[in-house]
């Protein structure tokens, strides 16, 4: 390859690698997080041979591109963006603590149909901070009192 041709792939703007680098240095618990994610999301898109990026990125509203960079890394998740991965890949990609007014203790559901994906909790503000939970046959308002349970 000659000079001239080499001076074309130059980029005219400089990179940010090394701020990128920095970010992801000092936030370790920001590279553990994404990674957790990305590895839950190249299991799924193994395992369903009907799925790929592309699919992926399409019942989200993104480009493949970017579901390129949520599995490497890349990208900084919002919650609303998990959540649409979440339902359009029928699996919670988050899991929390059982507490004393979870909505099941007993069962813990991995993989659970696209149209089934519900969050059992809902916060409904009235006055007093209330949470709604819904049991299979019944909804009632509990006040909130977090104990973790063990």
């Amino acid at each position: 390859m000659n000079r001239k041709n080499f001076k074309k792939l130059i980029s005219k703007t400089p990179s940010k690698w090394k701020e990128k680098a920095q970010v992801r240095v000092s936030q370790p618990w920001l590279t553990e997080y994404s990674s957790q994610i990305a590895r839950r999301i190249v299991a799924l898109i193994k395992d369903d041979k009907d799925l790929n990026q592309t699919r992926l990125g399409k019942e989200i509203g993104v480009e493949r591109q970017y579901i390129s960079r949520v599995i490497q890394g890349k990208e900084n998740l919002s919650l609303q963006t998990i959540w649409k991965l979440s339902k359009a890949l029928g699996f919670e990609l988050i899991n929390f603590p059982e507490y004393e007014y979870s909505k099941s203790r007993n069962t813990v559901r991995s993989r659970v149909p696209k149209d089934e994906v519900k969050y059992s909790q809902q916060v409904k503000k009235t006055g007093e901070t209330e949470k709604k939970v819904s049991n299979t046959d019944t909804t009632k308002i509990v006040p909130m009192k977090l104990k973790l349970v063990s």
